[in-house]
Parts: C-alpha cells; structure tokens; sequence
C-alpha cells in the first residue's frame, strides 16, 4: 500500500513538469517496473523542484521505511535549514527525526538491538519504542512499507532486548517525566508480547514524581490487571475511576462499571466554570463500546440536556458532542437531528465571525479554529 500510494503521489506530480524529458522517461521506466526504489528515486526527484518545502513531510518517513534513508534526512535536514537552524543544529534535528528509522532497518539487516542503537545518531528511548512498534507492524508512521503480520519469534525476541534498553535508559534518566515515559514505553512493549510479569515489574519501579498525564494503554491495563492497575493512581480518585472504567470496557463488560461511569460523567457535568462536554461524550462512548447501551444512550441524553441547561462559552461544541454520543448510544435520527438543529442555531449570522476556538486531540496542530 505505500509503494502504490507513493506511486500515485509521484505520478501525480508528474504533470507539473511535462518539459523535463528525463524525468519523463524516469517515470515511464518505473512504471513498467515498479519498484520501491524506483518509486523512492522519483519522489526525491520531484521533492527537489520544489522550493519551499512544509515544516513536516510525512513522506520523508515513508522514504525511510522503503530503504531510502539517505535521501530522507537530506530533505528533512533542508526543511530544518529552512526552518532557520544552524547547520549543525539542522544535522542534530535531522537525525532525531531518522533516528526510529535507522534503527529499524540496522536490526532487519542483522545488527543486534545494541549495536543498532549505538550505531544511530541521536537515538533514545523514543526512538527505540517507535522502532519496536514499526517490527511489530503497529503502523507508528501511519503506514507501513511491510504486510500485515504476526510477529514472529524473531522479531519478538528483538522487541523484548528493546524494552529491557529502554527500561535501562529509563532507570539513568534524571528528569521523572521521561522516566515515567520510557518506563510506560517499556511496559507497552512488554504487554504487545503478552508478558505481563516484565510489564508490571517495569512499572513498579515508576518514581513517585513526574506522573501527571501519565497514560497506560488499555491492552496494558488488561495485562497487568486491575489489582496492579488501580493503585498506580495512587490518591487521585479520578484516575482510579477512570482505569476501573476502562478495564470494564476492554473486558465488553461496561454493566459492571455502570456506577463509575455515572460518578465520571456527573464530575464532568459539575465541572466549573463549564462542563467538560467533550470529555463527557467519551463517557458515553465507552459505556457503548463496552456493550452497555441502555446506559449510554441515558448519559447520551443527559448530555444534550446538560448543554441545554449549562451552556459552553461556545454552545455549537456542546451540541455537536450531544449529537455525536446519541448517535453512538443508538438514538433514532429525530433526537440527533434535534442536537444538531441546536447546534446550528448556535452559528452566527455573520459569515466572517468565530464560532469557537478550542482543542481538537485528533487534529496534527493539537488546535481548532472553526469558522462559520
């Protein structure tokens, strides 16, 4: 798939230079024998007409992941330049940004973990937890160069030597919050090869600071298990809230949970100076996803009348929220229309006006500006 995509990329561009013979031909020896390497020469090629290259390539990963590593950092390190960097500090920031990819393609040519890492400008714990993830065929790039497949007992062995290093980076690290980053890493990995022992010995060793945002996976949740799960909050009521919550739902049990789902969406619906809506859609999402419909299409209501009476600084949100969670819990089409014509109303008249600006997690900037 990233070799087609990566075709249809390049021969898109092609247009854009119907003048250049060589290329031409370039491009119709590739494609009576498409290779990625062919591919990979065409996209540098046609990356190098262009004068101002954006702040971040996707593609410059993609270019790793089929062996052309060079070419690559030679883009990002003039995107870095550009970006108004001193060469020296550009070659640093180009090689942070290869560093996963190199790693990766020094183990599949044989080197150890160790060697791999040594052997790799800038690498660190992130870059090593990015790598596993990449052997692993979880994607971390957003697609990956290599079909879709189990890893084998290979593979999981060199996943393993990954997580033990990066436990080992993680106990001479002296800042407690990439500490705690590089163990959670660590103990990721340990729970992707179902080894629930290492993972929760990893996390036993999590320094009493520097746990703020800390977030476990729910395949890790479900590894370690509540009884170890729940007192990594410590004394924070929410997150034990939360995480009892979440093993619920990944067990398909969210029944059993009904109370701490109730008890979460009430805090956020009390939360001053508004409601978190956006939060309490998640709620109702996961009473959804853990099977308990009755109760999350109840909460989905309860969310459009909490947007009714306590209304956001920006109520089109809130109604978009409600409409979204009573579609998940099941709603018929007149109650989500109902939220969605609120929701509308809620738009001013004025073309050129604000509707909102807020926090979108899903979005590359981590922003929103929404316009009418």
């Amino acid at each position: 798939m990233l070799i087609f995509a990566t075709g249809i990329a390049v021969f898109a561009a092609l247009k854009y230079f119907p003048e250049e013979s060589e290329l031409d031909q370039r491009y119709a020896i590739c494609a009576a024998a498409m290779t990625s390497a062919c591919l990979g020469d065409l996209g540098f090629a046609e990356a190098s007409h262009v004068s101002s290259l954006p702040r971040y390539v996707r593609e410059i990963s993609q270019m790793g992941q089929i062996g052309h590593l060079a070419e690559a950092r030679a883009l990002e390190l003039r995107i870095q330049e550009a970006s108004g960097l001193p060469l020296e500090a550009a070659k640093v920031a180009a090689d942070r940004r290869l560093a996963s990819l190199r790693i990766t393609a020094a183990i599949r040519a044989g080197k150890t973990v160790r060697q791999a890492f040594d052997q790799t400008p800038q690498a660190d714990g992130g870059a090593l937890w990015i790598s596993a993830l990449d052997l692993l065929g979880r994607s971390p790039y957003g697609m990956s160069a290599h079909p879709k497949s189990l890893p084998d007992a290979v593979t999981r062995l060199y996943v393993a030597e990954m997580a033990e290093l990066i436990f080992i980076l993680a106990k001479r690290e002296k800042n407690p919050r990439a500490a705690t980053s590089y163990l959670v890493y660590a103990a990721e990995l340990q729970a992707m090869l179902q080894d629930s022992k290492a993972a929760a010995n990893t996390l036993a060793h999590l320094p009493a600071e520097g746990r703020e945002g800390m977030v476990l996976s729910d395949e890790l949740l479900q590894v370690i298990g509540a009884e170890f799960a729940v007192p990594l909050c410590g004394q924070v009521v929410e997150c034990e809230i939360w995480t009892r919550i979440r093993l619920a739902v990944a067990a398909g049990d969210a029944a059993s949970a009904r109370d701490d789902l109730e008890q979460r969406f009430a805090a956020l619906a009390d939360q001053k100076p508004w409601p978190d809506f956006r939060k309490m859609e998640e709620v109702v999402v996961l009473a959804a996803q853990g099977g308990d419909q009755g109760e999350a299409l109840m909460l989905a209501r309860r969310l459009l009348e909490t947007a009714k009476t306590k209304p956001d600084v920006f109520p089109v949100f809130s109604f978009i929220s409600a409409a979204r969670g009573l579609e998940v819990a099941g709603a018929d089409a007149d109650e989500v229309r109902q939220s969605l014509d609120l929701a509308e109303a809620g738009f001013p008249q004025n073309p050129k006006a604000i509707v909102g600006f807020g926090f979108n997690p899903h979005s590359p900037s981590k922003s929103l500006i929404s316009l009418s």
